[in-house]
């Protein structure tokens, strides 16, 4: 029995579609059904006579269920608005009833399991309106489920050993995306988080004479810079890289950031990062840092490092920042090296380069002032701390992002709680994200959002959903999302594969590198 369902009109018979998710322990049978669709939600209780067991294949557009020995007589059941079924065909096989249900959007689906009374309910949920490649889910043996198909790609090709790279098309209600991908065994190679660094270059009178009417300009007093993608693979001896997080104007990372053990960047609103261990293992997770200075046995917490203080805090400088420090305001700054404070500044200090600077508001200088002399003792401590309480971890790099994507397999997107603003949160934009696979491999990719150029069709950009849907068909279990707009970049063999929204490669503060 094939039932075709109308854009808004599809029969109740998709009871059987959240059949889908029911099957049965000995001959159970079907009692009762009631279904409702609204906001995207479709809801189907089926109130069954014992609990049932059931077995899925799901594909990118498809579902099939089987359950076995389940009786239930067809009947006819009211008609219902439905966004989410764009076909659905019932059988019996082998004492075993089985549906196949095809999908018009992206959508995932919840089963939950209710004892008194005995019901099954299933939820089908509209993730976006991106519209999904119409494919038949294909035939099943009742005794071996069949893996759902690889999502089809352009110019697939294995780089060398460790690195692998795809380009795919997707369509979505408002047109094409094109999505490129790169899948990195960071066992193999070297993946790392890079800080964008200005090139050393001799002095020339000019240049002399420029410094002296530009002394007291920030940009140039920082160490931060931005740079292009490209020049950071190119500078590095690097392959392959992709941006990475967010930044201000002068290039200073806005999110967590270590490189190589180096904290250069704290963490905002504790936010998704991939974390990489000292033993090459990867991870999402959210991250909090803790930290604290000792003055003289006075405990001061530290609300930041390397981004310029505001009231009430308390923020590391490191020599990564630049020559100085960088206040709007007078406070207590204080110069370290080997434990010992050095130098007392009201504001703007020397950062020693073999030490740091702590920079504290005025009003610290209440309680302390006995404590702040030059010679006095002072030892400060930053802790990493990923918030799902895994412990004893060696990490040696950290990239902050986000919002997270998928979180073990499913899709989680914390907008709401990171804090995102609407232009991240909710637009349609380049994209740049980055998971991990089931293989513990990481993945990246990009998504255009640009008009038609001499290399790529019209690609309209993604939402996060949209890019949550693309890291799972990608074989992802966790992903996040990177910065994006025109900031989206993907770099191999120092060509740019995707096609930049801005129209040209944008300088960058960072990114992620891969490297032989």
């Amino acid at each position: 029995m094939i039932i075709k369902m109308e854009r808004y009109k599809r029969s109740v018979i998709s009871f059987i579609l959240f059949f889908c998710l029911c099957s049965t322990a000995s001959a159970a049978s079907l009692n009762k059904l009631i279904a409702k669709e609204k906001n995207g939600i479709l809801r189907i209780v089926l109130e069954i006579s014992e609990p049932v067991k059931y077995t899925v294949n799901k594909g990118n557009s498809y579902i099939t269920i089987i359950i076995p020995d389940l009786k239930w007589k067809p009947f006819t059941a009211k008609s219902i608005k439905s966004r989410v079924l764009e076909s659905l065909k019932v059988e019996e096989k082998n004492n075993a009833c089985i549906i196949r249900a095809n999908f018009k959007y992206l959508t995932s689906s919840s089963i939950t399991n209710v004892k008194a009374p005995s019901r099954l309910v299933v939820e089908f949920r509209q993730l976006s309106k991106m519209t999904i490649p119409k494919m038949t889910a294909p035939e099943v043996q009742i005794t071996e489920m069949k893996p759902p198909p690889e999502e089809p790609n352009i110019g697939a090709k294995d780089i060398f050993t460790g690195l692998r790279y795809l380009k795919l098309n997707k369509n979505t209600e408002k047109g094409p995306v094109t999505v490129n991908v790169l899948i990195a065994d960071q066992h193999i190679l070297k993946v790392f988080p890079y800080v964008a660094q200005k090139k050393e270059e001799m002095p020339n009178i000019l240049g002399i004479i420029g410094s002296f009417f530009t002394f007291w300009n920030k940009e140039e007093q920082t160490k931060f810079y931005r740079d292009k993608v490209s020049n950071m693979v190119l500078n590095t001896d690097a392959v392959a890289g992709i941006n990475g997080t967010f930044f201000g104007k002068i290039g200073e990372p806005l999110g967590v950031l270590m490189m190589n053990g180096e904290l250069i960047s704290y963490s905002i609103n504790d936010r998704t990062a991939l974390i990489i261990e000292k033993n090459n293992h990867c991870f999402i997770d959210n991250v909090s840092l803790s930290g604290e200075s000792s003055i003289e046995g006075a405990i001061v917490q530290l609300t930041g490092i390397n981004n310029k203080r505001q009231v009430g805090e308390a923020v590391v400088y490191t020599p990564r920042y630049g020559s100085e420090t960088d206040e709007d305001g007078p406070g207590i700054v204080l110069s370290v090296i080997g434990d010992e404070v050095k130098n007392i500044s009201r504001a703007r200090a020397w950062i020693p380069k073999d030490g740091y600077a702590l920079s504290l508001d005025p009003n610290y200088y209440i309680t302390l002032k006995s404590r702040i002399k030059i010679g006095s003792r002072i030892h400060t401590t930053l802790k990493l701390i990923p918030l799902s309480g895994i412990a004893n971890l060696e990490i040696k790099d950290v990239i902050g992002g986000g919002p997270r994507l998928l979180k073990s397999g499913q899709v989680y997107i914390s907008r709401n709680s990171e804090r995102f603003k609407r232009d991240i949160a909710k637009s349609r934009a380049a994209r740049t994200a980055v998971g991990i696979n089931k293989d513990g491999k990481l993945v990246f990719a990009t998504v255009d959002q640009c008009d038609r150029s001499a290399r790529s069709q019209k690609s309209v950009g993604a939402t996060l959903e949209e890019l949550a849907q693309i890291m799972k068909d990608l074989g992802c279990v966790d992903a996040m999302n990177l910065d994006g707009g025109s900031s989206s970049t993907m770099v191999l063999i120092s060509e740019v594969m995707n096609v930049p929204s801005g129209g040209a490669e944008k300088p960058v503060s960072n990114g992620i590198l891969i490297k032989k």
